[in-house]
C-alpha cells in the first residue's frame, strides 16, 4: 500500500499517528556501528534491528489500520539492511562514496 492509497481512508476528525517514532529505535542502532565505525558488536546489533522492522513491516501491512506503520518499518528495515552491509563491507571511503552517491542517484529517481 502507498500513503497515497492510505491517504484516501483519513477522516477529518481522526487522531494524529506518531509512526515516526518507530524509527527511534533503528537510529540508536544505526548511531551506535557509525559512532564505533563498525565496531565487533554494533554491525550484528543493526542487522537484527533491520530484521526485526522488516518482520514487523509484514505484521503490519495485514491490516488497513496498521498498513502506514508497516510502510515506515519496511522502508527502516530495507534502509538498515542495506547500511549495516555497506559499514561492515570494509571499503575504502572513496568506493563507499561512489556507492552511496549511486544509491542516492536511484533513489531519487526511484521517487
Amino acid at each position: 500500500m502507498t500513503n497515497r492509497m492510505l491517504g484516501m481512508f483519513k477522516r477529518a476528525g481522526d487522531a494524529p499517528k506518531y509512526e515516526q517514532l518507530y524509527l527511534l529505535p533503528f537510529i540508536g542502532a544505526a548511531a551506535a556501528a557509525v559512532i564505533t565505525g563498525g565496531a565487533s558488536g554494533t554491525i550484528p546489533l543493526l542487522y537484527l534491528a533491520s530484521a526485526l522492522s522488516c518482520i514487523f513491516a509484514i505484521g503490519g501491512l495485514a491490516t488497513q489500520e496498521t498498513a502506514a506503520k508497516g510502510n515506515i518499518l519496511g522502508v527502516v528495515g530495507v534502509g538498515g539492511g542495506i547500511a549495516a552491509t555497506l559499514l561492515g563491507a570494509g571499503a575504502p571511503k572513496p568506493l563507499l562514496m561512489q556507492m552511496m552517491g549511486t544509491m542516492a542517484t536511484g533513489s531519487v529517481a526511484g521517487v
